[in-house]
């Protein structure tokens, strides 16, 4: 596959605070990539550097090939963007903000507004001005505005925030059918890394400004971790049995017992007849997955499961 966004040790800095530290990635052509990390890990500073926003301190962006900067301006053809707010006019409709964009876009087509009214389901909405819509739709708006002149590159920063489950899921399966069935190439931030993951073709985590992973989605399963959750009537008498027997068991707080050995976890029927046998046997066998948050708070370095 063909790079389509590439960043060369891209950095940025705010008086004393280096926002973005040397992040190098690459998306791939009909890619969906979720940039993921905490709120002020970095995520906006470097969409707003890869959309020429904002000047970094070192590095470069390049998209399709092509350098980042102020006067490139044939890249905006081919992009659509949300950064943050989406801001619009407050005063106009939905349907006039929309017309602005045609124009700004030099459109000719006139039913472009209509389409994509429809197609964000703002048909309700179209002649409340944008001052009166809820914090969903006017993320809807928002994404509208980024679609209107149907790019090959999408680069958006947190394009859910607002939005109802069903609204996240409408705006899910209309990612998808972009990149799958028209090509186009998703460059999509969030700190949600069970939403990200369900659509996202490939992850990169950053935190604090820097680039700690970049993983393909179908990795995540094997590198969350699993561990057996045993629990008996005598558990100090069950822990000796395993450990005599080769197990690895986990010292927590917890009362349970908790073995991280593979042979443990994937065939947890013979800790059930080991603890049998030796008198004593389990009332708890549980093989448990980490889910997908707290690998992310296990990769960045952080304890708990709420982002």
């Amino acid at each position: 596959m063909n790079d389509v966004i590439t960043t060369e040790k891209l950095s940025k800095r705010y008086k004393d605070v280096l926002a973005v530290s040397e992040i190098s990635l690459n998306v791939r052509k009909g890619e969906i990539y979720g940039f993921l990390g905490l709120n002020g890990a970095g995520k906006t500073t470097t969409i707003r550097m890869l959309l020429g926003m904002i000047n970094p301190i070192c590095g470069s962006s390049f998209i399709n090939g092509q350098k980042v900067h102020p006067n490139n301006t044939s890249l905006w053809k081919e992009i659509g963007y949300l950064v943050e707010i989406p801001y619009s006019y407050p005063d106009l409709t939905v349907k006039e903000n929309l017309e602005i964009i045609r124009r700004l876009r030099f459109i000719s087509d006139k039913t472009v507004v209509s389409s994509i009214i429809d197609r964000l389901k703002l048909t309700q909405y179209a002649n409340r001005k944008a001052k009166n819509l809820s914090l969903g739709n006017a993320q809807r708006l928002g994404l509208a505005k980024a679609l209107i002149h149907n790019p090959n590159i999408l680069i958006l920063d947190e394009p859910t925030n607002g939005l109802d489950p069903a609204g996240i899921y409408e705006i899910r399966e209309l990612l998808n059918d972009l990149a799958k069935n028209q090509g186009v190439t998703i460059f999509i931030s969030s700190h949600i890394l069970g939403e990200i993951s369900r659509f996202s073709t490939r992850i990169g985590i950053i935190h604090d400004g820097v680039l700690i992973q970049e993983i393909d989605t179908l990795q995540l399963e094997e590198l969350c971790q699993k561990r057996l959750i045993v629990n008996t009537k005598d558990n100090i008498t069950a822990k000796k049995i395993l450990t005599e027997n080769g197990f690895s068991v986990k010292d927590t707080s917890s009362e349970f017992i908790e073995i991280t050995d593979n042979s443990a976890i994937n065939q947890p029927e013979n800790i059930a007849s080991l603890l049998v046998n030796k008198g004593s046997p389990p009332s708890l066998l549980n093989v448990v997955e980490e889910d997908l948050e707290s690998y992310f708070l296990r990769t960045i370095g952080m304890k708990g499961d709420r982002l």
